[in-house]
């Protein structure tokens, strides 16, 4: 049943997928899940079985798995939208964004947002210029780069209660959950 709705959120169709559920319950394996699916019906990796999905083999290269981090906005930034040499003091080589490869090609087509509801409401505007636009910045570059990434997210924490809050703005919660919505109890 799990592989149903992992099947069903990999669609096309769906601008994202967010996972809910409490610690531990697999919503990781889950997203990885929907990525490879969602690769299988893009033609990027072959399926004959339900059991091959669950082996992703050289499909990591094209995933990217990012825990939403705590930390000064200015790091968060660079280490999600990357940067470009000399952006800031101690930017001595460039940096690829989380929708590139290691030659800054935006050739990432799925980014997983684990505990999306610890993002800053300033790296939930630049995601949602992300999610709305499929464009982003690095920090230094004067120029936007286009993405086709496919955004899943998760986290085990209410997310209205978030916007009630005021840690979480209405806007991005209404784009995490404008695509698929799974809830694992």
């Amino acid at each position: 049943q799990v592989i149903r709705l992992c099947d069903i959120s990999g669609q096309k169709a769906f601008s994202s997928v967010f996972i809910q559920g409490p610690v531990g319950v697999g919503k990781t394996y889950l997203a990885s899940v929907i990525a490879a699916m969602r690769e299988a019906i893009e033609g990027n990796l072959s399926v004959t079985s339900d059991e091959q999905y669950l082996d992703l083999g050289s499909f990591d290269e094209h995933y990217r798995h990012v825990i939403t981090p705590p930390g000064t906005e200015d790091l968060i930034t660079s280490e999600i939208f990357g940067h470009l040499k000399y952006a800031f003091t101690g930017a001595n080589e460039e940096r690829p964004a989380i929708f590139e490869d290691e030659n800054n090609s935006p050739v990432i087509r799925t980014v997983f947002f684990d505990e999306i509801g610890r993002a800053s409401l300033l790296m939930q505007i630049k995601l949602l210029e992300v999610y709305n636009s499929k464009k982003y910045k690095k920090v230094g570059c004067k120029k936007h780069k286009p993405t086709d990434a496919f955004l899943i997210s998760a986290s085990n924490q209410d997310l209205l209660g978030l916007v009630k809050q005021g840690t979480m703005t209405p806007d991005f919660l209404s784009r995490i959950l404008g695509g698929v919505k799974l809830v694992i109890p």
